[in-house]
């Protein structure tokens, strides 16, 4: 991963249908740009364009990690991952175009917080816990086309690779090492790949993984930010996997007092030595993180982001590492980026009877809003009850994204009318199965079935069939 550095202002350069304006960080592999894309009708959308090193393009490992990176990530399409764009080839060069994010990684917070002796709310901690995990666990039980198993582990779960939003939004980033056990990446005997200080034993012995490698670095990342150390850290490479493999770190409370025991409890089964007695999954951990956060006050985890990221890094400030913008100059769009997946095929219209209506348990938003917006925190609670409720339930939420057709159409979910009219994107309950329905004069009606992942974002665009006027 590209190390930390200022923006270089350059000149606009045009690739392909992108303009680079602004180059964030350079590595080994690859180099980083603020970028934006045009199209017709003077749209425009602010994008990250990651493009291979021109010296490697001619490198077939290097290419095909490249390529690897993209088909990886473009089939990850959840509010907790960066999502991928476009990918693509200008002249000899092979690029991926993701989402940008308005924020910092957790490497700058971390190292803030140390330089200015500042702690780490502890709601921040445990929210950015639940994130990870949340988007953890979706990758590693993400199924291919034939709904086989992926097997999804990232391998490089670090403070780097995690992006905070101004606004809430927390991000898993560069699956670029990541490996399906499906075939889309082989990996050599014996080669470690990842930051060291956040491997599990088993990884940094270059030994066979499954997902509790990940579960171990998110753990590793929530004890460095409890802390502000990581317990395994020196300059002797050698001495830092010696203490991987044989050293018990202390519990975090030994370090900050406002670490409770249940977080100590937690954190140290997920940094066991021995990957069968950590936690199962990293849904598991999602699960026990989620019972420390609830009881917390609404205004002290809104000071844990907006305020307290703010207080470390004023918006005006330049980012410090690729994948997150800074506060667009005059003449670029403001904001934090939205998800845009590929848009599925719409399934079959269902013939299952009718279901009786149901309390609604979704929110409609703006298209204007985009992403992940304000309903990360609930606008004016009326207490800490109401509050802790809003941050289970959006635990288990997800987002329904619509683009139909005619203009009129009437949309309707589980019976309850929702909207007039697209686009219009609706949050709703997930693991449970809702039922669309679409009707509009003169057309036939559509109707189907869904059922959504926690943090899942799913695109439909229908065009509803005129009806016979025989």
């Amino acid at each position: 991963m590209p190390d930390p550095q200022p923006p270089l202002a350059m000149p606009p350069v045009l690739f392909g249908k992108y303009r680079l304006i602004k180059k964030l960080a350079q590595g080994g592999m690859a180099e980083i740009f603020v970028a934006k894309s045009t199209g017709a009708g003077g749209f425009e959308k602010t994008v990250i364009v990651k493009r291979i090193l021109p010296r490697l393009s001619a490198h077939d490992k290097f290419v095909k990690m490249f390529v690897n990176e993209a088909k990886l990530t473009s089939a990850l399409n959840h509010s907790n991952i960066v999502q991928i764009f476009d990918f693509g080839k200008v002249g000899a060069d092979y690029f991926i175009a993701m989402e940008f994010v308005d924020g910092k990684d957790l490497r700058s917070i971390v190292r803030a917080c140390r330089e200015r002796a500042r702690k780490i709310p502890m709601e921040f901690m445990l929210y950015t816990g639940v994130q990870i995990t949340k988007g953890l666990e979706y990758a590693h039980t993400r199924t291919d086309a034939d709904g086989a198993p992926m097997n999804l582990i990232h391998r490089d779960v670090s403070p780097q690779n995690v992006l905070l939003s101004r606004h809430g939004e927390i991000k898993l980033t560069d699956f670029g090492i990541a490996k399906a056990t499906g075939g889309l990446n082989e990996t050599v005997a014996n080669e470690v790949k990842g930051n060291f200080g956040y491997m599990p034993p088993e990884q940094a012995a270059g030994m066979p993984l499954d997902s509790r490698a990940d579960v171990y670095a998110a753990a590793m990342v929530l004890y460095e930010l409890c802390t502000l150390r990581n317990p395994f850290s020196d300059s002797n490479l050698m001495t830092v996997i010696t203490r991987i493999r044989d050293m018990v770190p202390p519990p975090p409370s030994q370090f900050n007092p406002a670490v409770s025991k249940a977080l100590d409890e937690i954190l140290l089964k997920g940094l066991e030595k021995r990957p069968e007695d950590r936690w199962s999954s990293a849904g598991e951990m999602c699960a026990a993180l989620s019972e420390e956060l609830f009881p917390s006050p609404t205004e002290l985890v809104q000071a844990s982001f907006s305020s307290f990221l703010n207080s470390l890094f004023p918006p005006e400030l330049p980012p410090s590492r690729p994948g997150v913008t800074p506060t667009p100059a005059a003449g670029l769009k403001s904001g934090w980026g939205t998800s845009n997946p590929v848009t599925p095929t719409p399934p079959p219209a269902s013939t299952a009877t009718p279901l009786a209506p149901k309390t609604p348990s979704y929110e409609v938003t703006a298209e204007s809003r985009g992403g992940a917006d304000s309903a990360v925190f609930p606008a004016s609670p009326d207490s800490d009850l109401r509050f802790a409720r809003k941050i289970r339930d959006l635990a288990n939420l997800a987002r329904l994204r619509l683009d139909v057709a005619p203009a009129n159409v009437e949309v309707y979910i589980d019976e309850n009318k929702v909207s007039v009219g697209s686009p219009v994107e609706i949050q709703t309950s997930a693991k449970v199965e809702h039922r669309l329905d679409l009707r509009a004069e003169g057309f036939s009606d559509f109707s189907t079935t869904f059922v959504l992942s926690p943090g899942e974002i799913r695109d439909f665009q229908i065009v509803l069939a005129e009806r016979s006027r025989s």
